[in-house]
């Protein structure tokens, strides 16, 4: 019962930070994400665009296959990989900071299916006056449909957080509680950056 509070709690507070003004983030750096073809082709460029999924979730993948932004699913924060984005609101007097990792993108062009890893190293969330340290893994892994404009995935997602007062203490789910849904993607005219 502990960890569905948590649970709620972060979501809560990932839903008031990413509304919040002022989320920075500058172009992505090279070798940010790693991109694999099984058989070693191409990724193909036609996959390239603006995927707007259910969840507030939107990733932006370019047409060698990298992604160069994706806007993170509760909050809507602006993430990029091997960045640092923060959205500070000076009326609850929050700064939340997001670090992304390396992420990575798996195509198997056999099956038409497409997995992205979106990582964030670092979190940090302050929400009345309650502060978590953490870090997420986002993985979505599903088909894209054949003329290409809709991607079915399942979505999984892993988070440990701890809080200044309890260190020692990671709140992470178990093997049962790993957070897992479906989420469709539209391809969508216009690319976000």
């Amino acid at each position: 019962m502990g960890r569905l509070c948590i649970f709620g709690l972060l979501c809560a507070m990932w839903v008031v930070s990413g509304c919040q003004k002022g989320n920075q983030a500058s172009p992505q750096p090279t070798g940010a994400v790693d991109v694999i073809v099984e058989g070693g082709g191409a990724f193909p460029a036609s996959l390239a665009g603006r995927w707007k999924g259910q969840k507030n979730w939107e990733i932006v993948l370019e047409p060698d296959g990298t992604v160069s932004s994706a806007q993170h699913g509760i909050g809507g924060v602006l993430v990029r990989p091997k960045h640092l984005s923060t959205v500070t609101d000076p009326e609850r007097s929050t700064h939340n900071t997001y670090k992304a990792g390396r992420w990575l993108v798996h195509y198997l062009p056999d099956a038409r299916e497409l997995r992205v890893e979106i990582v964030l190293d670092e979190v940090h969330l302050e929400w009345g006056g309650v502060v978590l340290d953490g870090k997420v893994k986002d993985v979505f892994v599903g088909k894209v449909s054949e003329d290409g404009s809709t991607w079915r995935t399942e979505w999984f997602s892993f988070a440990e957080y701890t809080t200044p007062e309890h260190q020692d203490t990671v709140l992470a789910p178990t093997e049962d509680e790993i957070f897992a849904d479906a989420i469709i993607f539209e391809k969508v005219a216009g690319r976000q950056q």
